[in-house]
């Protein structure tokens, strides 16, 4: 009886890393997050260089590329310090678009930039999924207003 109870434990203790390796449940909640960014058109990169903050752990940049051969307007906008932008970046329609997007961003947004290639939310993913879809759907609009695409076949 003694060596099944050994036998017992040594295959416990074997089998009790491979156990505690299951994802927790806000794990599932940000790979479901970011698998729902990556088909809505988003590159997600943990920790990218050039960070905002790098004091932050983990610092996510939810990245919108701009399409076809359209350059998008440079700005940059954070909680403390408001939106800065190059003169004459955006216009009238744009920048209200845009100011209907940054009261929609999430609460643990850190930084929303754009630049010549990409529409970027660093942000530390503490939304839920459905909140963030209807974030992801206002940027995927900034971005067509700001710098449209249109295909030609």
């Amino acid at each position: 009886m003694t060596v099944f109870w050994i036998i017992a434990g040594l295959i416990f203790v074997a089998l009790a890393p491979v156990i505690s390796l299951n994802p927790s449940r806000r794990q599932r909640q940000m790979v479901a997050l970011r698998d729902r960014a990556r088909v809505l058109g988003f590159r997600v990169e943990l920790n990218p260089p050039g960070r905002p903050h790098a004091s932050e752990r983990d610092v996510l940049a939810y990245r919108l590329m701009y399409l076809g051969i359209r350059q998008g307007p440079a700005f940059r906008w954070t909680p403390d310090g408001g939106l800065m932008e190059e003169d004459g970046a955006l216009d009238s329609d744009q920048r209200a678009l845009l100011d209907r997007v940054i009261d929609a961003l999430p609460q643990d947004t850190l930084l929303l930039t754009s630049g010549t290639a990409t529409l970027t939310l660093w942000w530390q993913e503490r939304d839920e999924l459905e909140r963030f879809e209807a974030v992801a759907q206002r940027l995927l609009e900034l971005r067509q207003a700001i710098a449209p695409y249109e295909e030609t076949c």
